[in-house]
């Protein structure tokens, strides 16, 4: 692991993320490249464009100016070595340019705070959190805005073993494998769905070891089902999977990641399957 990203607003959410940023740093001794992205005020969207040209110089300037702020003060309380933190600042959307990033810079892991799903039209439109780990060409960390921020001990990998389930288990293993971290493998099922013996079967002959175990689960609610196991075994960090969805799917399947980055209190490890 030699780069990590973490994009900021500048916000205690971005600090907090910066802590655990500094954590996955300082055990694989990757470097961390801050960015900010920002915008133009809706003021100047009827401005010539000399006036606009002159507000995006301007509101670069200013984005410099913050984002060393926040560099000198999250170096301040981590204590975290100055030559392995670096600074980018982008105009434009932030999805877009947190996924360019990270692209550009060849990350191996993105790592972002989150406040979640404030309101009804942030549900409707999805956080930008959401977005970037739809496509985001590295596993992300979303950090929400209570997450506690401690060394990883355990995580929780909730498998639905579709697709190349060994991909997404290799990218969550190489993850715990940095903090010598255990992983709990809990595949959830509706009663009234057959497991799928064959998957789980090659996956616990790779995988299955003292650090690695696996269990099924039979629950109609898959995403209060993760809750109810999380309540009762408290993982440091939880995994999900992603993979492109067609039309009909994203319409009539419930997003549990997008559940767990609008609702969720620990961390949010996701891969990509």
């Amino acid at each position: 692991m030699k780069t990590l990203l973490l994009p900021t607003d500048f916000s205690a959410c971005a600090h907090r993320a910066f802590r655990y940023a500094a954590l996955l740093a300082e055990t694989s001794g990757a470097r961390i490249v801050l960015l900010h992205v920002f915008g133009l005020p809706v003021s100047t969207v009827h401005e010539v464009p000399a006036d606009v040209s002159n507000q995006v110089s301007f509101e670069e300037k200013r984005a410099h100016e913050a984002l060393a702020g926040f560099r000198a003060s999250v170096l301040a309380k981590t204590g975290f070595p100055a030559e392995r933190v670096e600074s980018r600042v982008r105009y434009g959307f932030i999805a877009d340019a947190i996924v360019g990033m990270a692209r550009q810079e060849a990350a191996d892991f993105l790592v972002m705070g989150t406040q979640g799903a404030r309101n009804v039209l942030d549900r409707w439109l999805g956080t930008n959190a959401q977005r970037v780990v739809a496509e985001a060409p590295c596993p992300v960390l979303v950090v929400p805005a209570d997450a506690p921020v401690t060394t990883p001990r355990t995580l929780l990998y909730a498998a639905d073993y579709d697709r190349d389930e060994a991909v997404a288990l290799n990218a969550v293993a190489q993850f715990a494998t940095v903090f010598g971290a255990k992983t709990r493998v809990v595949h959830i099922h509706p009663y009234y769905e057959l497991p799928v013996e064959k998957t789980a079967k090659e996956l616990k002959a790779t995988y299955e070891t003292d650090e690695v175990n696996f269990r099924n689960l039979n629950r109609d609610e898959i995403p209060e089902a993760i809750e109810t196991y999380m309540r009762t075994h408290k993982p440091d960090v939880l995994a999900l999977a992603v993979y492109e969805k067609g039309f009909w799917e994203k319409l009539l399947m419930p997003s549990v990641t997008k559940h767990f980055l609008q609702h969720g209190h620990v961390p949010v490890l996701v891969v990509r399957k």
